[in-house]
């Protein structure tokens, strides 16, 4: 946590550990910019300090209880179970921390959305058995919508920056026989899955990319939170769709102005168009499998105002 003037300005990270001590309460939108009450996290038991917050709650399946070791040379990581609902398949994910000199920032470790989107296309794409191939847009560490694919069967290229692919690739290393076992279990022939490194921005798709094409399917998490990275992301979507294919954009909400920029001011330009999908049954379905603290505060919220899914077409 890095706090500015009364203000959190990276995130604030759940983890198995935590108590219910450190429960969040908010009034209003949660990503106006209202603020905040934060008990239990960096502080005495019993004390309270107002905040703004610019992300609500974050990846549950990350512990920064280490952040000195993290902080130092030696970085700092460790693993993580994550289960499904739509297929028996069970990953084995390594997260890393989001400090250190080593860190690739929020690249190395798993966000909530990214589970929502695998549960989403696991139920769009269940009865595919034809050749489909999908790419995966800045998928980190943990790409587990395109891992989610794999299981089914389905050829996935996985594209990230060059620092960050290695941690995809051991991700996918340490999961290959879960995967292919459930492919098994499913009577489905196992998928192919590529790495490749892609940056966005460019007027063409690279050679090694496109080699692997045409896409069934364009997915996207948790990549907008950065106002000038949305027309870098624009220009390789209008590279990547067709009249044939779509593109699955998810992100949980933490700053609307950033996020409504990229729909209004960037997207609205092109001729692409955006539908928005509710989440709300399947974010009720994964909570149990949820940490305690968010399962009690999405009990009474709209999963739909915190997590976000488009279609994006031409």
């Amino acid at each position: 946590r890095r706090q500015r003037d009364g203000e959190i300005g990276v995130v604030v990270v759940w983890s198995h550990s935590q108590s219910q001590e450190a429960a969040m309460e908010t009034e209003g939108d949660a990503c106006g910019g209202r603020t905040k009450t934060l008990e239990g996290l960096g502080e005495k038991k019993g004390a309270r300090k107002a905040v703004k917050c610019r992300a609500l709650i974050v990846h549950p399946l990350f512990s920064n209880s280490k952040r000195i070791e993290a902080i130092s040379k030696t970085e700092y990581k460790r693993s993580v179970a994550v289960r499904f609902i739509g297929i028996p398949l069970v990953l084995d994910l390594a997260q890393y921390d989001l400090f250190g000199s080593k860190s690739v920032g929020t690249g190395g470790t798993l966000w909530y959305v990214e589970n929502i989107l695998a549960e989403y296309v696991i139920r769009r794409l269940a009865k595919k058995t034809d050749r489909f191939c999908a790419i995966e847009l800045g998928c980190g560490a943990s790409p587990v919508a395109g891992m989610a694919l794999w299981a089914f069967g389905l050829d996935v290229v996985f594209t990230d920056l060059k620092e960050c692919l290695n941690r995809t690739r051991e991700n996918l290393r340490r999961n290959a026989s879960a995967v292919l076992k459930t492919s098994r279990l499913l009577n489905r022939a196992p998928g192919k899955v590529h790495v490749e490194e892609l940056m966005w921005g460019t007027k063409d798709v690279p050679r090694e990319v496109a080699a692997h094409g045409p896409f069934d399917l364009i997915l996207c998490s948790d990549c907008i939170y950065q106002r000038k990275l949305h027309p870098l992301l624009v220009q390789t979507l209008s590279t990547l769709l067709t009249k044939n294919n779509c593109c699955m954009l998810a992100y949980q909400t933490r700053d609307s102005t950033v996020e409504r920029a990229f729909f209004c001011d960037v997207l609205a330009k092109t001729d692409m168009k955006h539908k928005p999908i509710s989440i709300k049954d399947i974010v009720k379905e994964m909570l149990p499998l949820w940490p305690l603290p968010m399962q009690e505060f999405l009990s009474k919220k709209d999963p739909d105002d915190y997590f976000k899914v488009y279609s994006i077409s031409l």
